[in-house]
């Protein structure tokens, strides 16, 4: 961050590099402060834990929902992890109870007065503005392959040679519209037809960005585009994750190295948190 700030570029860019500079380190800290926490399951360490997951939400909005994903985890740690476990499943609950509650207000602290923010300003009790609607539709536009774009896609989203690979095995051809920024691909040309249709289908022309007409064009898009069409939206939806596990190139590939460590390495009495957090 001191690197970006220093260094005189254009303020222009600070949304993206600066973002990328605080919410990469932060994510990674909570990693490792879950394991922590769950080798020593104490009010501190879960507060902590909420306190960087809240400047992560805050740094990147997206964290905000994985947030939520923690809760049931840290329960289902109850079941499984061995410094949790007790008696019975209640008294692991029991044990844990203080902790979440700190973890949860450690959190809310951060994240709390951004949300009244937005509350009284933009009427939306959100950390971010609503825009759903504009990120399902681009969602939707993959549903649109091609079974040989489909294929083409699992090795084309792999970091380093897969774009490569994947135009010599399938041809430039059935690679153009997986392009970014290629206007008549998915991200560009299709989802802005998916919007089309949506503002169309619904009667509300408004900007997708809008509160209030965002969520009745995403209430038109999940009845019309999903549930119509379900199987083919469960599909892409895997190679969509597969996706995503490459976001950020290389750590990809050494999550799922960490991951395959993780599931075939045989029992150890050396601890193992560097692969975990890979993971």
């Amino acid at each position: 961050v001191i690197l970006c700030l220093g260094s005189g570029a254009p303020t222009k860019f600070a949304n993206h590099f600066l973002t990328e500079a605080v919410y990469l380190p932060l994510s990674f800290l909570f990693l490792a402060l879950c394991i922590h926490a769950m080798k020593r399951p104490t009010p501190f360490i879960f507060a902590f834990a909420g306190l960087v997951l809240g400047l992560t939400a805050l740094a990147r909005p997206s964290f905000y929902y994985f947030f939520f994903l923690t809760l049931p985890l840290f329960v289902m740690a109850v079941r499984f992890h061995p410094a949790l476990r007790k008696d019975t499943f209640v008294q692991g609950l029991q044990m844990l109870a203080i902790p979440l509650v700190c973890y949860v207000l450690a959190f809310y602290v951060l994240t709390g007065g951004w949300i009244a923010r937005n509350a009284q300003v933009l009427g939306v009790p959100s950390i971010s503005v609503g825009y759903s609607a504009m990120v399902l539709a681009t969602r939707l536009s993959y549903n649109e392959m091609t079974p040989r774009e489909y294929a083409a896609g699992w090795l084309y989203w792999f970091p380093d040679f897969g774009d490569k690979a994947a135009v010599s095995l399938f041809g430039q051809k059935t690679v153009d519209r997986l392009l970014y920024g290629n206007k008549e691909g998915f991200y560009l040309g299709v989802t802005n037809r998916i919007i089309q249709e949506a503002q169309d289908g619904t009667g509300t022309p408004a900007a997708f960005l809008s509160a209030k007409e965002g969520g009745i064009h995403t209430s038109w898009l999940i009845k019309e585009k999903i549930v119509s069409d379900l199987p083919i939206h469960i599909a892409t939806t895997l190679l969509m994750a597969w996706r995503g596990i490459f976001v950020e190139k290389y750590f990809g590939v050494l999550g799922l190295l960490g991951i395959v460590v993780l599931v075939f390495k045989p029992p150890s009495p050396y601890p193992h948190d560097l692969m975990l957090i890979t993971a």
